[in-house]
């Protein structure tokens, strides 16, 4: 009955990867309501093979195997997809356009509030607040 596959198919570990990914991210989401489905597979693959190897295992399927039976392994893989990323003006092209773009426009209202969204430990804020004293 498996002759009707291709060889390829089952051999090539760029599939392989892909549906271990998938099917990780797909556990962690059943399991936790995490969702990580949505995250470039680049992303996704490069912090799934990190648990891997500081968990010392063999696979991602491994992994998944894993994090299914122990909520101590399905929370540091939730910790790796969380990490948070943030520093003084990261993304310097878009402070340099908001500075000479909005900032003009903003000087001329009387009052402003700025809400800043996905800012992990402030510095993103601060960013904001400096452009804008």
């Amino acid at each position: 009955m498996t002759d009707n596959i291709p060889e390829k198919a089952v051999m090539d570990e760029r599939v392989v990867a892909a549906i271990e990914t998938d099917l990780i991210l797909e556990a962690i989401f059943r399991s936790s309501g995490y969702d990580f489905r949505g995250y470039s597979a680049v992303h996704a693959r490069r912090r799934i093979a990190g648990v891997v190897a500081k968990l010392n295992l063999r696979s991602a399927s491994e992994l998944q195997h894993a994090a299914l039976r122990d909520s101590k392994i399905l929370n540091a893989i939730i910790r790796a997809f969380s990490v948070p990323l943030t520093e003084m003006f990261r993304d310097a092209d878009a402070f340099r356009a908001f500075r000479d773009s909005v900032v003009q426009v903003l000087a001329t209202w009387p009052s402003i509030t700025v809400w800043h969204a996905g800012c992990s430990t402030g510095e993103e804020a601060y960013s904001v607040a400096i452009v804008l004293r």
